[in-house]
């Protein structure tokens, strides 16, 4: 029985992997009111906007706890230096979630199936960012921006020879931009890539979605 699963789950972890590899070279930036809408259109692996009211400002967090300190990788950073420090970064942090426990809300209404799981963080900017190009390498990702506003540039994996290991002001005619403001946000499908550039005081949710069986897929390729 033990390794009828074994071989079960291997068939399954193939098919999904292969599946993830997969996008769609005519895609169009899907724009979908009714947040209750967007799991029909997932499998088209277009890229979707929506939005779903969810607020959290950076005066909301030091109310929380006004002595915070955030540890980003190997740095620690008082979250009080984001209200006096005209420049600051701190990208996909996971403690502040847990620490301060200011869960995304937005998972109630996707990707809410027991099939998904779901690696939650949050993003503080201040001042002029852009961001490395970054490889959606799991299902999905969903960026929820809950206070300021911020532009993303995505490519569609078919320009990566066209893109790859050059700077933004070089391939920006080869993306999708998108401005997305306060309570909008955005799914990208696998295999995209994505550059993030903030001029303002911006708080954002990063959720990357699996399965059970895509999980261990950024160790794969």
């Amino acid at each position: 029985m033990f390794y009828i699963i074994i071989i079960i789950y291997t068939i399954l972890f193939i098919y999904n992997i292969i599946k993830l590899k997969k996008y769609n070279t005519n895609s169009r930036i899907l724009y979908i009111k009714n947040i209750n809408d967007i799991e029909n259109e997932l499998n088209t692996l277009n890229p979707i906007v929506s939005s779903y009211i969810d607020s959290l400002s950076f005066n909301d967090l030091l109310n929380i706890n006004p002595t915070y300190i955030i540890k980003d990788n190997k740095r620690f950073v008082s979250l009080k230096s984001f209200t006096e420090e005209s420049q600051l970064y701190v990208y996909k942090n996971k403690h502040i979630i847990d620490d301060l426990d200011v869960k995304p809300k937005i998972c109630l209404y996707l990707f809410k199936d027991p099939y998904y799981l779901i690696n939650k963080s949050i993003s503080l900017f201040k001042g002029n960012i852009i961001t490395n190009m970054i490889k959606c390498e799991n299902n999905y990702t969903l960026i929820h921006i809950i206070h300021g506003e911020t532009i993303l540039y995505l490519f569609n994996p078919k320009h990566i020879l066209e893109i790859k290991d050059k700077s933004l002001h070089k391939i920006k005619k080869w993306s999708s931009k998108i401005h997305l403001k306060k309570f909008q946000c955005l799914i990208i499908p696998s295999q995209w890539y994505y550059i993030q550039e903030s001029e303002k005081e911006t708080i954002q949710f990063e959720i990357n979605i699996y399965n059970y069986f895509t999980i261990f897929s950024k160790y794969i390729y």
